[in-house]
């Protein structure tokens, strides 16, 4: 299930929930980063399983925050990096391929009789 910004709002803004939150050492202004850092798409909504893991990671100060922040960071760039991997090699393919072609080209120019 699904969980956007909007709703999470909602329950932050409900007084009981705040002191749960705060009894488990997370704060609203927690709440608000980890769903941005979780948001890796940007639509407006994250998974809720995932959102209370990772706010129960995050739980005791800075340190497990900033973790957190930065594991997301690299999760995300690793990605762009498998994608532009496969972008490059799909790229040398297709240069390999009209390489080929050229050198296939000039060989029967070569080879044609000269009028």
């Amino acid at each position: 299930a699904l969980v956007s910004t909007g709703e999470l709002k909602e329950v932050l803004e409900d007084p009981h929930s705040r002191k749960d939150l705060l009894g488990l050492e997370i704060t609203y202004d927690d709440t608000e980063e980890l769903f941005t850092v979780l948001d890796r798409d940007g639509s407006g909504q994250v998974d809720v399983v995932e959102f209370v893991k990772a706010g129960m990671r995050m739980r005791g100060g800075a340190k497990a925050k900033d973790l957190l922040t930065l594991r997301a960071l690299v999760e995300d760039q690793a990605t762009k990096i498998d994608k532009l991997q496969e972008a490059q090699s799909k790229d040398m393919a297709c240069i390999r391929d009209q390489l080929s072609l050229l050198v296939n080209s000039v060989a029967q120019l070569q080879h044609q009789p000269k009028l």
